[in-house]
């Protein structure tokens, strides 16, 4: 339930950086829906959120350090055609942006994405990894870093196996053709 809730909280808050500065483009149509964005956040989240949890787990400086790494290397693997998409998905929403203000309003909506991604991603870390974060020399719990390994091996944590978040990015995939 808190997973939703601060989902929920970064889809709002980009939603209103985007609408603040952008006021008079819609990037919503039948294909690229609200949900094909959510989505796309949602797995580009979930990606940084494990990167951010390895490089925090690379403190320990043991053997559970280096398989973290390990395992999260193999499941950015498992998952990439999933990054693929929701990369191409937000590409997609930052092109309509260009007729405002070319390149510079696509990057404008594309940082404002990453911004709301990596707050995202940090606030989940600094909890699940006990105060440990990105922004301070904090040494995760080991326990913390042995379980991320134990989910992240059981394949549970796939994105393929979390419809709550590829319902509109499947549709999307097949569509573009993303295999």
């Amino acid at each position: 339930m808190k997973k939703y809730i601060l989902t929920l909280i970064g889809m709002a808050l980009l939603s209103f950086v985007v609408n603040a500065e952008t006021t008079s483009v819609n990037r919503f149509d039948e294909n690229t829906p609200r949900l094909l964005e959510k989505d796309s956040i949602a797995v580009m989240t979930k990606g940084l959120t494990y990167d951010y949890a390895k490089n925090i787990c690379m403190r320990l400086g043991d053997p559970t350090a280096q398989d973290v790494t390990t395992t999260v290397v193999e499941w950015r693997a498992r998952n990439d055609l999933f990054f693929r998409a929701a990369a191409s998905a937000l590409n997609e929403f930052g092109d309509k942006y260009k007729p405002l203000g070319g390149d510079k309003g696509k990057q404008k909506y594309l940082r404002s994405v990453l911004y709301s991604t990596v707050r995202i991603a940090k606030t989940r870390i600094l909890r699940q990894l006990k105060g440990a974060g990105l922004d301070n020399n904090i040494l995760p719990p080991k326990g913390g870093c042995l379980g991320l390994i134990k989910i992240l091996n059981s394949n549970k944590s796939d994105i393929k196996n979390k419809p709550k978040i590829t319902q509109a990015l499947i549709q999307y995939m097949k569509r573009k053709g993303i295999k």
